[in-house]
């Protein structure tokens, strides 16, 4: 995904599914965002991966456009 509007869009949906929580300073203008799994997160990877060892954490960070 190269366009900036449709990941902040999917970001936000993954968040209203309370998937991902960004646990950075994204939400001061300008801060980077750090996103991270959930524990509900956590428990659709393990069942999407075929109950393989849940991945601990993802990290995506980009700065903070206004989107």
């Amino acid at each position: 995904m190269i366009d900036q509007g449709q990941i902040s869009k999917l970001l936000a949906r993954l968040e209203g599914l309370g998937l991902i929580a960004n646990v950075g300073d994204g939400h001061v203008k300008g801060a980077a965002n750090a996103w991270c799994l959930t524990e509900r997160g956590e428990q659709v990877e393990h069942s999407l991966r075929g109950h393989r060892p849940p991945v601990t954490a993802f990290a995506y960070t980009a700065q903070y456009k206004g989107e």
